[in-house]
């Protein structure tokens, strides 16, 4: 019994994990935005910027599509949901693409949702290394929601 008081609760340290998770996530996402407005400083003529915004769009799709695992996917998401919200002309006077964007974050949402209350409900006998997997999963979720309500707002 003693040797169950030593042992720190899978509560206190998830939490203190998905912090220092999502602290990085934020990190990650300031350093992209800052880069993002460097690039958008350099005002590159409207038709090179509209090709550059196509190629960039279509690129993360197709790197989504062929990610190899859950974490991959959704860091690919934020990026493309992040670069969406620092070109919000391409959402605002595209229609059908507004429209897109809207259905995904919806998507997300509720997949958000199911996937956390799946995580959340894991079987108590999962190894250490599962649990960290399951909290960096869940603090992508978190940085996720953040950058797609940033992004609805926008909407």
């Amino acid at each position: 019994m003693g040797g169950e008081k030593d042992k720190p609760s899978m509560h206190r340290y998830y939490t203190r994990l998905q912090a220092k998770k999502q602290a990085q996530m934020r990190q990650l996402l300031e350093a992209q935005q800052a880069a993002s407005l460097r690039l958008l400083s350099a005002r590159l003529p409207e038709e090179e910027q509209k090709k550059r915004d196509i190629q960039t769009i279509s690129s993360l799709l197709s790197k989504c599509d062929t990610a190899q695992n859950k974490v991959d996917r959704i860091e690919i998401c934020i990026e493309l949901f992040d670069y969406l919200y620092t070109r919000p002309l391409l959402i605002k006077i595209h229609d059908r693409f507004r429209s897109v964007v809207t259905q995904k974050i919806t998507e997300f949402e509720k997949e958000i949702r199911e996937e956390r209350q799946s995580l959340k409900m894991g079987r108590l006998n999962q190894s250490i290394a599962k649990w960290r997997e399951t909290a960096h999963i869940l603090g992508l979720f978190d940085v996720l929601e953040e950058i797609s309500q940033r992004l609805k707002s926008l909407l």
